[in-house]
């Protein structure tokens, strides 16, 4: 009997402790769970805001801005106090220095990068949660990559929009890895300047603006009309950029042909669209030119059949509005001052000299006399370039000449418009 009671003991002492086992397993399981630890930390706070699409909103090139900081692993880049913050004093500097290059301060989130908060986030970090930090650095690198697109694209550029930069435009140029470039100079602010078109025309107009926005006291107040006068042909400028040091240009309002070499230009008077028929603004390659004493030629044209003069040359390059150029011989076609007087198509005073001065730069001098040969035979023959040159149509209303600022007529009346999309205003500046 005492075996028994003590066997039934032990059994019951076994199945209790199996018990109170399972009740302590299950209550450490169900009734007090582990507290997990929520990341606070800036980087996280970047990583958040930029998941949230509501907050990508306010941002002007979001997808650039999350591509950057997911190469730089969402760590913050401008609000680290020490070494960093001579690199971050100097980016926002750059941002409130925008009207020298004839742009907008709005553009560039100016109430959100405040010095002020700047200040207590680098001097007094404790002061400021790191989500507002998060915040902060997020509004820097989004002023600056737009500023980079805008310093090399142009802000209003016809042929690239900035839903189409921010997807990632197959250009060759992504503002955030230059950004990210800048990072590592020993000069942030001289490697996002260098973004700039390196055209003369374009370095000679900028310095006046440079020189002239110094007396400026203040960013955000509308410049004065010859600011924005120099700024929407900066503007221009930018969307027209070459990346060479030969090319052609046709200017619109000064009526005339520019061709570029190295240390070197060479004016042609121009005949251009009137204000009923205006010559479209482009960018093309001029890839071959025809000596033409008959119009017999289809491609690119929109004039009536005829006969034309000896000497009539027409340069041929691809574009979308159908208009030719043509060289001509008659002098007195240019006498005019004002020479808007086509239906849009560009004549060139002395065709054969273009020619001839095309067929050197391309190498080919040993031509000329075959060209000049077939248009005094009154011949037909297409000469085509070994190396097609860049062309372009612009429309410029101010450039600098001989160190001075050269007005000319907007002959389609497009300045005041420009002006009020680039300054954001929805009514037409009043002109000087």
């Amino acid at each position: 009997m005492k075996t028994t009671l003590n066997t039934s003991a032990k059994q019951l002492v076994a199945k209790s402790f199996l018990v109170i086992l399972f009740l302590v397993s299950a209550s450490a399981t169900f009734a007090f769970p582990v507290k997990t630890h929520r990341d606070t930390s800036i980087s996280a706070g970047i990583k958040a805001q930029l998941a949230d699409l509501k907050k990508q909103r306010i941002f002007h090139f979001p997808r650039s801005v999350v591509r950057f900081y997911r190469r730089h692993n969402f760590q913050p880049v401008w609000v680290k106090p020490g070494d960093d913050a001579k690199r971050t004093w100097q980016g926002v500097l750059l941002i409130n220095c925008v009207l020298q290059f004839g742009l907008c301060h709005a553009d560039y989130h100016p109430k959100e990068i405040d010095y002020t908060q700047l200040r207590t986030i680098l001097e007094y970090p404790d002061q400021v949660k790191n989500d507002e930090k998060a915040r902060y650095d997020l509004m820097i690198t989004d002023a600056l990559i737009t500023f980079i697109n805008h310093l090399h694209y142009g802000k209003l550029n016809p042929y690239l929009t900035s839903a189409k930069i921010d997807a990632g435009a197959d250009t060759g140029f992504i503002a955030g890895k230059v950004l990210g470039h800048a990072l590592i100079e020993s000069n942030l602010m001289s490697a996002i300047i260098d973004v700039q078109p390196q055209t003369t025309e374009y370095a000679e107009l900028e310095e006046q603006m440079r020189e002239l926005t110094n007396l400026e006291p203040d960013c955000d107040t509308l410049p004065a009309p010859q600011v924005r006068k120099m700024a929407i042909n900066l503007e221009r400028m930018r969307w027209e950029a070459v990346n060479t040091e030969t090319y052609l240009a046709v200017n619109i309002p000064s009526f005339k042909l520019v061709v570029h070499v190295r240390d070197a230009t060479f004016g042609f008077k121009a005949i251009v669209g009137a204000p009923p028929t205006p010559t479209p603004q482009l960018n093309s390659t001029l890839t071959d030119f025809t000596t033409a004493p008959k119009l017999k030629i289809s491609r690119y044209l929109n004039e009536p059949p005829g006969a034309n003069p000896k000497g009539v040359i027409y340069f041929w390059f691809k574009n979308p509005f159908a208009i030719s150029m043509c060289g001509h011989p008659e002098k007195e076609l240019f006498t005019p001052k004002e020479r808007d007087l086509s239906k849009g198509n560009v004549k060139i005073e002395d065709g054969q000299r273009l020619a001839e001065l095309l067929l050197k730069i391309d190498g080919n001098a040993a031509e000329i006399s075959a060209l000049r040969r077939v248009i005094s035979d009154y011949g037909m023959r297409n000469f085509v370039l070994d190396k097609p040159i860049p062309f372009k149509i612009t429309y410029i209303t101010c450039e600098v000449q001989n160190g001075a600022v050269v007005k000319y007529d907007d002959i389609y009346n497009l300045d005041q418009k420009l002006e009020a999309a680039l300054y954001n205003t929805n009514e037409y500046l009043v002109a000087e």
